[in-house]
């Protein structure tokens, strides 16, 4: 079977990784401060209609800096940044760089957070909670959904079901999916 004509519906798949920033954003100006600087409209978290909001972080020029998920925290005024390829030092400074006069806490988190990839069209389990989030991912054409939650959460999880994918077989279905990986 070639690996990017699975059917995760029938065929479950999972990837645990690392991400290479989760930082927590919080105070009473997390959400407009994170709206002016990203590339995509993050109202609908305030609003209650999206956990999760993908975006990207340009310079003043519109190059490309980095990419993330911006995501509601369990706080009205927490945020979570989170990506799987910027490193945190690339978005913490580009963050940085704009923080003049906000009420704004930013915070790398990066060491203690882990992930696990899930692709299947429904997967089960792995809810979330205050030390863990869940989101649609974007790793496959397909789509996935990606738990992220705090290592000593993660340590007591049982593998899901279906076949471990490593990162060589990750990266080969996000190319086939034609999706960039922004470092």
């Amino acid at each position: 079977m070639v690996l990017t004509d699975i059917n995760f519906s029938t065929y479950p798949a999972w990837h645990r990784w690392d991400p290479a920033a989760w930082l927590r954003v919080s105070g009473p100006d997390a959400l407009s401060f994170l709206q002016g600087q990203c590339s995509q409209d993050l109202r609908p978290l305030r609003e209650g209609g999206a956990a999760a909001t993908y975006g990207l972080w340009l310079s003043l020029k519109g190059k490309v800096v980095g990419d993330s998920f911006v995501l509601r925290g369990g706080a009205p005024d927490e945020f979570w940044v989170g990506s799987y390829f910027t490193p945190a030092a690339t978005l913490l400074a580009r963050l940085e760089a704009f923080l003049i006069a906000d009420e704004v806490t930013l915070e790398d988190q990066t060491s203690a957070w882990t992930g696990l990839s899930l692709l299947s069209t429904a997967p089960e389990g792995h809810a979330a909670g205050p030390d863990a989030f869940r989101f649609t991912g974007r790793r496959v054409a397909a789509g996935n959904v990606e738990w992220v939650g705090r290592r000593e959460v993660a340590a007591a999880l049982l593998p899901p079901p279906g076949r471990e994918l490593d990162a060589a077989q990750m990266k080969l279905l996000r190319l086939d999916a034609g999706l960039p990986a922004i470092p």
